[in-house]
Parts: structure tokens; C-alpha cells; sequence
């Protein structure tokens, strides 16, 4: 548990001195000797956080866009409920606690990328990188763990 607890506080690299969190592919490469479990959870965590920042910036003024929203917090909720089956189930953590402390994390994570993207967006007028390729590695991982 402080595993993934130390996965989801590391989203950005202090050690580079980085304003900006990690792309996914990069923070797999550099936290490729931790235990592969807790990144898988912090994974998954991160993917819902990226999917629901995705959505929030889709404008909400067409049928077409709403339907793109509902797609990505249905993906969003996919990885949440995935992180859950395979969570903590110890006596200590009922299914309720385990989800909540799931949500918890995730909104830790969506501010913590959503204040970075936000900040590059207003410095440059231009969305971060880090943000299509991690929506590109997380649409793959979606695809690999959600066959219809």
C-alpha cells in the first residue's frame, strides 16, 4: 500500500526540477525497478485522471461532444472500477473504503495535472504534450483491458 502510495505522490519528477508531471510512457521508464502491482494501480488511477481532464475540456456544445465526454468518463470509470477489483480487500478496508480512498486518489492526480496544463496553457496558448500522449497510451490500454 505505501508502494502505490509513493507511485501517486511521484506524478511529476522533482528530482529534474520539472514544472511540468511526467508523461506516462516516461514515469513507466522511470519507475521501471519499483513493484510493478502498485504501478499498475497508480496506472490505472491515472488513466481515469487523464480521460476526466480530457472530458473537462471538451466543450459542451454539441451532441456529438457530449457523446465524446460520455465516452471518456465511461473509460474513466472502466479503470476505476478495474483498480477496484483488484485493490486492498484486507478485512481492514470494506469495498466502500477501497473505492473512496480510489476517487481520492484520482482527484489528487486530476488536480495535479490539470494545474500543470492549465499554467502551460496559459503561458503558451498551447496544451501540454504530456497530455495527447498519455490519452494515446491510456485509448491502447483501454482497448487491451476492455475488448468487447
Amino acid at each position: 500500500m505505501l508502494a502505490s502510495l509513493i507511485l501517486v505522490q511521484n506524478c511529476s519528477d522533482a528530482s529534474l526540477n520539472e514544472d511540468e508531471p511526467m508523461a506516462i510512457q516516461r514515469y513507466i521508464e522511470f519507475n521501471k525497478d519499483q513493484d510493478q502491482a502498485a504501478m499498475s494501480q497508480y496506472l490505472r488511477k491515472r488513466c481515469a485522471a487523464t480521460f476526466l481532464i480530457a472530458a473537462d475540456l471538451i466543450p459542451r456544445n454539441s451532441p456529438r461532444q457530449e457523446k465524446i465526454i460520455a465516452q471518456l468518463i465511461s473509460a474513466a470509470n472502466k479503470f476505476l472500477m478495474s483498480y477496484q477489483s483488484i485493490g486492498d480487500t484486507s478485512s481492514l478496508n470494506t469495498d466502500e473504503v477501497i473505492r473512496m480512498k480510489n476517487h481520492e486518489d484520482v482527484k489528487i492526480i486530476f488536480t495535479e495535472l490539470k494545474e500543470a496544463i492549465d499554467k502551460k496553457f496559459l503561458e503558451t496558448g498551447v496544451l501540454v504534450e504530456f497530455l495527447q500522449e498519455d490519452l494515446a497510451f491510456c485509448e491502447r490500454a483501454t482497448t487491451a483491458r476492455f475488448k468487447k
